[in-house]
């Protein structure tokens, strides 16, 4: 067994599945709904998590398959409760895009697994020609119903990077890389997106901040199988620097790792 990301031997078992679910189904969120679906689908099966000693890359000891994983989303309970909270994260966005500075007024946006869109939209509201990508039909649709000024795109990430290669002067993803699998192809598709002198915008869960609990058990943020990687900054910057561009990071608080990465116009 090989770590993931590095292909490194050098392995050792963080949690055990056993014991996460144990610990899981005492919680009073959607982890215990998650230890439940494993419980009762073998296929959900995830082997524990697992640390890479030379690159320090958390993961799961075993993804699940894509038709385990694709029957997990298809009862996925959070879309609603994230439509529930529309406005406020249109407000969010709006000030994580004023934050990053220097948008170009009419360039091309794209956010990565829009869901509901409200991402989307804030970018719209910000004067960018707004669109979005996401593989959930449904989402899709509903997006498009409620922000109908915006384009929404029902497409993989490798379908759309294909033919739309340099195309964007923002790409955003936020939280989305932790639930990947085959995250190598997904960040090679990210930065092919993203046109000379335009920029990147990531943000997942940090496993290396300062701020995330000694005992891994107990951080929120592992819910296998919604989450089967978890990332330091280091681990981003050796992700994403052989794509061609420019890593660097803004300081948080809150365990998250926010990337912004430019591509060169050289």
């Amino acid at each position: 067994m090989r770590c993931r990301l590095c292909a490194g031997s050098h392995l050792k078992s963080l949690i055990d599945e056993q014991a996460w679910l144990a610990f899981a189904a005492t919680c009073e969120d959607e982890r215990a709904l998650h230890a439940a679906q494993v419980q009762s689908n073998p296929e959900l099966r995830f082997g524990g998590i697992v640390q890479c000693g030379d690159c320090g890359f958390a993961s799961v000891a075993q993804v699940p398959s894509p038709e385990a994983l694709t029957a997990f989303y298809q009862n996925y309970f959070a879309n609603q409760h994230y439509a529930d909270k529309g406005p406020k994260k249109i407000r969010r966005a709006e000030r994580w895009l004023k934050r990053l500075g220097n948008l170009p007024q009419g360039g091309a946006f794209l956010d990565v697994g829009c869901n509901q869109g409200f991402a989307v939209e804030a970018a719209r509201l910000s004067g960018m020609q707004a669109s979005g990508i996401e593989i959930d039909s449904e989402a899709v649709n509903a997006a498009q119903a409620r922000f109908p000024a915006c384009r929404f795109i029902n497409e993989t990430l490798a379908e759309h990077a294909n033919v739309n290669a340099g195309a964007y002067d923002l790409v955003w993803c936020s939280e989305v890389l932790e639930h990947v699998p085959d995250f190598g192809g997904f960040a090679r598709d990210l930065a092919a997106l993203v046109k000379p002198g335009g920029r990147l915008y990531l943000t997942t869960p940090d496993a290396g901040h300062w701020r995330r609990p000694g005992d891994l058990t107990r951080w929120g943020e592992v819910k296998p199988p919604e989450h089967i990687n978890w990332f330091t900054r280091k681990n981003l910057r050796a992700l994403f620097a052989p794509h061609g561009l420019d890593v660097r990071f803004l300081w948080r608080t809150k365990p998250g790792a926010h990337m912004i990465a430019t591509r060169s116009t050289s």
